[in-house]
């Protein structure tokens, strides 16, 4: 599925892009707001991004995971090259892998909680000045008709890029930006 992103200044307008989305057949759950006023969002029944979609956890953990298998290999190697003779160095082995592999998943998803999703931190500055993004999920024979939509009734959108829904971990930069946590009076 390929995700399209529209940047808006005003939440209004973001709205009435949603309204017109779905009448022409793009289902409520595909289109995602990311936007800093998540009560805004609550009130004009737009779909939040949420905690998954606003931070880096999935796309971090898996990179953690990936570290991680390849420290769990080094870990296991040199622990049964120290305890391949002892009667327990088949359980050593293993105990220090799944420590080693564990570690570094939690640890990738630590950072990732505390860091902008990858694909919101270029639009990081823009979402702190007030701005609103809408990524739309599309199915292959949507894509003409989205694209015809927006030009032609919602000029305001700025069309920004696109990306795939698949989350690999092999894709983004390894710079996140830090998340703002806002605390509420």
């Amino acid at each position: 599925m390929k995700q399209y992103h529209y940047l808006f200044d005003s939440l209004n307008d973001l709205e009435r892009a949603c309204y017109d989305l779905e009448d022409l057949g793009v289902a409520h759950n595909h289109l995602h707001v990311a936007n800093n006023n998540h009560l805004s969002l609550e009130k004009k029944h737009l779909n939040d991004v949420g905690t998954f979609g606003d931070t880096d956890l999935i796309h971090s953990g898996l990179r953690g995971l990936i570290i991680g298998v390849v420290a769990s290999a080094v870990c296991g190697t040199l622990t049964w090259m120290y305890f391949g003779h002892h009667e327990l160095g088949g359980v050593i082995t293993a105990f220090v892998s799944l420590i080693a592999l564990g570690f570094s998943t939690w640890l990738g998803g630590l950072i990732g909680a505390n860091h902008d999703n990858w694909r919101l931190s270029p639009y990081h500055d823009l979402l702190a000045d007030g701005k609103s993004l809408l990524i739309v999920d599309m199915e292959s024979g949507q894509e003409e008709q989205v694209q015809r939509l927006m030009a032609s009734q919602h000029r305001e959108a700025v069309h920004t890029g696109e990306s795939s829904s698949v989350d690999s971990p092999l894709k983004g930069g390894w710079h996140l930006h830090l998340k703002e946590f806002k605390q509420v009076a």
